[in-house]
C-alpha cells in the first residue's frame, strides 16, 4: 500500500517525507489572489488567499512522479485551468497526478498536459454523480476518497483497474481498516507513522 504525505508547503517537507520512505506528495494548490501565482495552501484564512509558498520551485525541485497536486479554491473556472496547464506544460510535467473535486477542470487539466486524474469523491452521492459525468471526463487513473466513504461496496464498484487512495488516515487502526479492503495507497497528515509500521 502507498503512502501520500498530506500537507505538504515547501521543498524542506518534500525532501524529508520522500526521505522517510512516502511513495507521493500531496500538495495542496491554490491562486494567489494579489500576485496571480500559484501557491501551496492548506485550511483556514491562509488557504483561502492562496498565501503560501510559490508552487514553482517544488515543480523544479521534486520528482514529477512523485506529485498529487490537489486543485483547492479558485478551480472551477476555465482560466484556471488554462493557467495551471500552461505551468505544468512550462515545467514539462506529464507524470504527475491531479485530483480535486471539480472532476470537469481536473480531466481538462490532464487532457492538456498528459497528467493523470484521481478524481476526488468527498460525500456519499459524489459516486452517483460522478458515474453521469464520467463518460465525458479524461479516464481517471484513479481516485481520491473520503475514508468514511470506503467499504466493500464502493471498492467493488470503483477498483476496477483503477487506483483507490483514501484520505486523511491518520490513525494506525484505520489505516489496518483500509488495508483489509485493498486500499491502494493512504493519504495523511503522519506519514512517519505509517511509513514505520
Amino acid at each position: 500500500m502507498k503512502t501520500i504525505a498530506h500537507k505538504i508547503e515547501n521543498i524542506s517537507q518534500s525532501r524529508k517525507a520522500l526521505a522517510s520512505g512516502v511513495d507521493f506528495l500531496e500538495i495542496d494548490v491554490a491562486k494567489e489572489i494579489l500576485f496571480s501565482k500559484f501557491t501551496t495552501q492548506h485550511h483556514g484564512i491562509k488557504g483561502k488567499l492562496g498565501i503560501g509558498e510559490s508552487l514553482e520551485p517544488i515543480l523544479a525541485a521534486i520528482p514529477q512522479d512523485k506529485l498529487l497536486l490537489d486543485i483547492k479554491h479558485a478551480s472551477s473556472s476555465l482560466t484556471f485551468a488554462k493557467k495551471f496547464s500552461d505551468l505544468l506544460t512550462r515545467h514539462s510535467i506529464k507524470k504527475a497526478r491531479i485530483c480535486g473535486r471539480d472532476w470537469e477542470i481536473i480531466s481538462r487539466i490532464c487532457q492538456k498536459t498528459g497528467c493523470m486524474p484521481f478524481y476526488t469523491l468527498a460525500k456519499v452521492n459524489d459516486f452517483k454523480k460522478l458515474k453521469k459525468k464520467l463518460p465525458k471526463l479524461t479516464q481517471p487513473e484513479g481516485f481520491s476518497v473520503n475514508h468514511m466513504l470506503i467499504d466493500k461496496n464502493l471498492m467493488r464498484n470503483l477498483s476496477a483497474s483503477r487506483q483507490i487512495w483514501a484520505w486523511t488516515v491518520n490513525d494506525s487502526k484505520e489505516a489496518d481498516r483500509l488495508a483489509k479492503l485493498k486500499v491502494d495507497g493512504i493519504i495523511t497528515d503522519d506519514w512517519k507513522l505509517l511509513t514505520s509500521s
